[in-house]
């Protein structure tokens, strides 16, 4: 069955705590009624689906045919890659692991517009003007991969030379950017779509333009697929973070911008020389926290994340609060009369060297 707007999230039962969160946090702060589609990262989806079981707009994703297609591309693309002859496949971040591409099967499911959210994240704020933005452009991003030095960006400068850069038409660092959060549409990047990226990047070798240092990485391929999935031209792509309107350009990452509580939603403080004052975000993304620190906090233990106790409140927002465990009821109760003081800010120098989000 189609849906006109909906939101996917890649998630297994590893995760299991941080979807609870994070659908919650849809609800509370984006919307109550889109439906949510979970796509199954791996075949661990017991407790997933007992979850999915129990709210009536969320549903798990079972197309296996766009699973292997998706997680055959990504295989396919990166072996063709000429570092994969060169170093050992241990240095390859998160090599065979081609779960993590079948976030892309949101371009094959029941919803004709979409927002991915990855499942290491809160949402903060609704989507109406995302929606909107979808009427004009194909892929709508938010996040600063853009602003990462040349050695580490997405493609690797010293093949995609100048006069490819001039061919193309386009600012190459304005199209660099991650798949932890975009829009787009259902059928945006198709089949046919899928098979001329695989004949760019590898009959072609276009692969090349890739950064080997970043081999295997979904975000880096991304970048690149909403790059030349077109048969002519380009793609229409809007970054929030490169926005005229500074009021759309914020940061997201817990680790590294700076955000400020008011109560249980976050918001990116403005900085000089804009008047001072909050931005909502779309999202908070813990990307640099492994799931296992978030298990931690639920099972009523301490663990070095920013905002826990946010990431409790969502947690547990439908759970009487007599039902949770004690020390999560007195880490709730102590942050929540401190949340207005609270503000997260590391040093200058390790929000620079930190990987924006």
């Amino acid at each position: 069955m189609l849906h006109s707007h909906g939101i996917y999230i890649l998630a297994s039962d590893l995760q299991y705590d941080q979807l609870i969160a994070l659908v919650n946090s849809i609800e509370a702060n984006v919307s109550a009624e889109l439906p949510i589609c979970v796509i199954p990262a791996n075949r661990g989806t017991v407790r997933i689906q007992e979850f999915i079981d129990q709210r009536e707009n969320l549903s798990l994703f079972s197309d296996q045919a766009s699973m292997q297609r998706w997680e055959s591309f990504a295989a396919d693309v990166w072996q063709a890659q000429p570092v994969v002859n060169q170093l050992s496949q241990r240095y390859a971040r998160h090599y065979d692991e081609p779960e993590q591409f079948r976030k892309f099967c949101a371009f094959d499911g029941p919803f004709e517009k979409f927002v991915f959210y990855d499942v290491a994240s809160l949402a903060m704020k609704p989507l109406d003007d995302c929606w909107t933005k979808l009427d004009e452009y194909d892929f709508v991003v938010d996040d600063w991969s853009h602003a990462k030095p040349a050695s580490v960006s997405a493609f690797d400068r010293t093949i995609v030379t100048r006069e490819v850069v001039q061919e193309l038409g386009v600012n190459l660092n304005s199209r660099i950017h991650s798949s932890r959060w975009f829009a787009s549409k259902r059928g945006m990047i198709d089949e046919a779509a899928l098979e001329l990226l695989r004949d760019r990047l590898i009959n072609q070798a276009e692969i090349r333009w890739m950064n080997a240092l970043n081999w295997w990485s979904d975000d880096e391929l991304f970048a690149y697929m909403t790059l030349r999935c077109a048969p002519e031209g380009l793609s229409r792509l809007f970054n929030y973070t490169l926005s005229a309107d500074k009021l759309e350009s914020t940061g997201n990452c817990a680790m590294a911008d700076g955000l400020m509580p008011v109560g249980p939603v976050l918001y990116c403080a403005a900085e000089p020389p804009e008047p001072r004052g909050l931005k909502p975000i779309h999202r908070v993304d813990f990307r640099h926290y492994s799931s296992c620190y978030f298990a931690q906090l639920c099972e009523g233990e301490s663990a070095a994340v920013p905002f826990d106790y946010i990431f409790l409140h969502y947690r547990y927002l439908h759970q009487q609060r007599a039902c949770r465990p004690r020390r999560l009821r007195l880490l709730a109760g102590l942050h929540s009369t401190q949340a207005k003081n609270v503000r997260w800010v590391p040093n200058r120098r390790k929000r620079l060297a930190a990987s924006r989000c």
